[in-house]
């Protein structure tokens, strides 16, 4: 293929200006691959493409499977088992259909709407999920999240293949890894930036502030829409379109007789073990220091700064072998898990073993008997209080959100008993349940002025007034959803 150079040596605009700052190298303009008028087109369609990937990328920080879907879920009562398909279902979702949509998109002339309508899907999504967090729980709750995951996981494969037909027509071969390497810079900066000013923030996680997080997000998406449909695509080739599924059945025999081939495909179902193991570390991590806001921002500013520091590496290096980024990343990602792996499983004796001691003064000592839960665990002389106080402290920021949540649907029940929409059955209760709710609130208010470091005591108090708060909220979800139909609340 021949290179064509210097088409445009002087640079007549800031446009341009930026371009050869961020792109070119001492050869100068190098269009490779593509067109001569979408050469002319480059400097715009380089930003155009930076500036919408980014704010895609943004949107995705904002509402990763491997992160803020996974604490979603928590925050709402989710089963603990729904976090465990997150990412098989952004995975497959974005991947598989691309088999089946190839064709079709390859069959257009000009496939940029294809990228702006699928970003578009992607915004009404990320809505959505919004709306789940603030009027759904339990499991109805998680069920949405799934089901909203997999439309927008679909909404991606078209993202997918549309943005790399486009890139191929308006971008440099030669300039592609340094593109996705700025892309990733900057969509690392800006997460970076949103996750400390979440780091900054007091509170635990509220329902209100994930469904914040996530509008930003279908913000980003749309912004990314607007920018993408202002690159200057040219019409190109519209046959020789297959279907990547068909394709790939005719072709199964590689698998078998092309070594190289086999070793790639291997090594990239592979590397999806690191993708899997990313939710855990958040459940890890929110089981062990609790569901503050702040913890959250911390895994979204990490995860941005990561991108920040080691794209424009990983982007360059990308230029010279593809092959040499993937087999250092995986290693990476490889050590980091066994080390999660490691630290997860080491943890002293459970409660059964203290609690079986000889001297049974000694194992409530420590804070292991006499308690209603299974999950304070037999903590060594010089190690015990800190755990107790972890412990009291995620009870206590639980039993505040449940409190948060509770309010809302008193309100909502008082409402709808003003209008006689309540069932007998469920006004009779309603006295009952807000004498409950005004016990647990002075409860949960005296656990808060308790002196520190905690006791077993406190442990045991402050995990008994969640129970109770958790109670009172399915009871008031089962009698706000009897009567949504009739009232609409």
């Amino acid at each position: 293929m021949t290179e064509r150079t210097n088409l445009a040596a002087t640079p007549s605009n800031w446009v341009e200006s930026i371009y050869e700052r961020l792109a070119e190298g001492d050869e100068g303009r190098v269009c490779k691959a593509i067109a001569d008028e979408a050469c002319r087109e480059v400097p715009g369609n380089f930003l155009r493409m930076l500036l919408a990937n980014a704010a895609s990328r943004v949107a995705d920080s904002l509402a990763s499977a491997k992160t803020t879907l996974p604490w979603l879920l928590l925050q709402l009562g989710a089963p603990a088992w729904m976090a465990s398909l997150l990412v098989p279902i952004r995975e497959s979702g974005s991947m598989l259909p691309q088999l089946l949509l190839g064709a079709a998109v390859r069959g257009m002339a000009v496939r940029k709407w294809v990228w702006v309508g699928c970003a578009l899907v992607q915004a009404v999504c990320l809505a959505a999920l919004g709306w789940v967090a603030l009027q759904l729980r339990g499991a109805h709750a998680g069920y949405a999240v799934l089901g909203v995951l997999v439309l927008f996981s679909l909404a991606r494969a078209g993202c997918s293949i549309a943005y790399k037909d486009v890139q191929g027509k308006t971008i440099p071969k030669t300039r592609r890894g340094r593109l996705s390497g700025w892309i990733a810079a900057i969509a690392g900066a800006l997460a970076m930036l949103v996750g400390l000013g979440l780091g900054a923030l007091p509170d635990d996680a509220s329902s209100t502030q994930i469904a914040a997080l996530l509008a930003l997000g279908a913000v980003c998406w749309a912004l990314a829409a607007w920018l993408f449909a202002g690159i200057q695509e040219f019409g190109g080739a519209t046959e020789g379109g297959v279907s990547g599924f068909t394709m790939a059945l005719q072709q199964l025999a590689l698998l078998r007789d092309d070594a190289p081939f086999r070793r790639f495909v291997l090594a990239r179902a592979l590397a999806m073990g690191s993708s899997l193991a990313a939710p855990f570390y958040v459940v890890l991590a929110r089981d062990a220091l609790g569901q503050a806001l702040a913890l959250l921002g911390i895994f979204i500013a990490i995860e941005g700064l990561a991108s920040l520091v080691s794209s424009p590496v990983w982007g360059r290096m990308a230029d010279q072998s593809s092959r040499r980024v993937f087999a250092t990343a995986s290693g990476a990602a490889a050590v980091l898990s066994i080390l999660v792996a490691a630290w997860s499983w080491w943890s002293p004796p459970d409660q059964a073993s203290a609690c079986s001691a000889p001297d049974p003064a000694r194992a409530d000592q420590l804070g292991v008997c006499n308690t209603p839960s299974h999950r304070i665990k037999f903590i060594a002389i010089g190690g015990s209080m800190n755990e107790l106080d972890r412990l009291a402290n995620q009870h206590i920021l639980e039993s505040q959100s449940h409190l948060r949540h509770i309010d809302e649907l008193m309100a909502k029940a008082r409402q709808a008993k003003a209008k006689r929409r309540l069932a007998a059955q469920a006004e009779s209760a309603l006295p009952r349940l807000e004498q409950e709710h005004g016990r647990a609130a002075q409860e949960l208010k005296a656990l808060g002025s308790l002196p520190r470091p905690a006791t077993a005591d406190t442990v045991a108090r402050s995990e008994g007034v969640k129970g109770t708060l958790q109670k009172i909220g399915l009871e008031l979800e089962k009698v706000l959803t009897a009567i949504g139909d009739k009232s609409g609340l």
